[in-house]
């Protein structure tokens, strides 16, 4: 039982993280991620932004009008990063029955922002516009760290650190091949400090100190830090999120070099007897493994408001049972 007289005043985050709740299995689900570079300031509806490019809303509007989802996020320019005069648009896509991510990275005027938006997500054809505006692979990893204290103070205050530790300690090096930046808001707030680690679409949260070097060196067992663990964004169902944190626990780091599979939709939450499954590669092509296990809702969890620290929802809590790992298939 939650003590309400103890809600008040509190940080969303701090009380979930002290109420218990884990964040298995609640990773953003999307497996088209646009990042458009914005600079401040920033509003709660990024789109409302002062610099926002209105022409980019339109496109975004007919898009999803049609039924395509597309996750808008908009990162911050950073002084090493950036180019004065140009904006930065990258976009990641997922493929269905697809199992990597696919970057498409561009640097052009602001002018033509829209244009590309366009093409990028309703006429691909007409991406051979900008062949002379898209750059070369320059980096294995962009760890996107949201600090959109706009939208929650948790997201701020949490995110901000956690951003200038990474930032700081492995951004600038081109040892670690990657690039840290500061993002709006990936959701769930709750779990503050929110990161996004692409192209493997893996979603961490409420990191400390050591736990964010452990994402980025790998030194330390995932198991260390399955408590931080969101889940892999490419899977729409809690319940095959939830699978395949806990296969991701037991097969440890090589598992992000594995190809997991999202499965078609329809196959991608539980039967009737609340089995659900993950495919994923088994090192050659052509062979493949599947974890199996039964997901069950065994409670929820209360969340808060961390303006007026009022109850404000509730969240599910899922736990795995009877898991298995399926003999490889050809």
């Amino acid at each position: 039982m939650v003590d309400t007289a103890s809600i008040n005043q509190r940080l969303c985050s701090l009380f979930s993280s002290e109420n218990g709740e884990t964040p298995f299995a609640t990773a953003t689900n999307c497996t088209q991620w646009l990042f458009i570079e914005l600079k401040e300031p920033w509003e709660k509806d990024i789109e409302k932004s002062k610099h926002f490019p209105k022409e980019v809303s339109s496109v975004l509007k007919r898009v999803r009008g049609r039924g395509n989802q597309v996750r808008l996020q908009c990162i911050l320019p950073d002084s090493e990063y950036s180019v004065d005069g140009y904006t930065r648009v990258i976009y990641f896509s997922l493929d269905e029955g697809a199992s990597i991510f696919q970057k498409k990275e561009y640097l052009l005027k602001p002018v033509r922002v829209a244009s590309l938006v366009e093409a990028l997500l309703v006429e691909p054809k007409g991406l051979k516009r900008f062949d002379a505006e898209q750059q070369a692979e320059s980096t294995n990893r962009d760890i996107f760290v949201c600090t959109h204290g706009k939208y929650d103070v948790c997201c701020g205050r949490f995110g901000y650190l956690a951003y200038q530790t990474l930032r700081t300690n492995y951004g600038s090096s081109k040892e670690n091949n990657l690039r840290v930046w500061r993002v709006s808001h990936l959701g769930g707030h709750r779990f503050a400090p929110n990161i996004l680690d692409m192209p493997e679409g893996n979603n961490w949260a409420r990191m400390s100190q050591k736990d964010l070097g452990t994402i980025i060196i790998r030194d330390e067992p995932v198991s260390e830090i399955r408590h931080c663990y969101r889940g892999w964004v490419a899977l729409a169902s809690p319940e095959e999120q939830m699978l395949e944190s806990e296969a991701f626990m037991r097969e440890g780091w090589d598992w992000t070099r594995r190809r997991v599979f999202a499965l078609p939709k329809g196959q991608d939450v539980p039967d009737a007897n609340g089995n659900v499954r993950v495919k994923f590669s088994e090192g050659d092509v052509n062979r493949f493994g599947n974890y199996q296990a039964v997901v069950e809702c065994v409670g929820k969890f209360p969340s808060i408001n961390c303006i007026t620290g009022n109850q404000s929802a509730e969240y599910p809590k899922y736990e795995v049972k009877k898991i298995r790992k399926l003999r490889s298939i050809g």
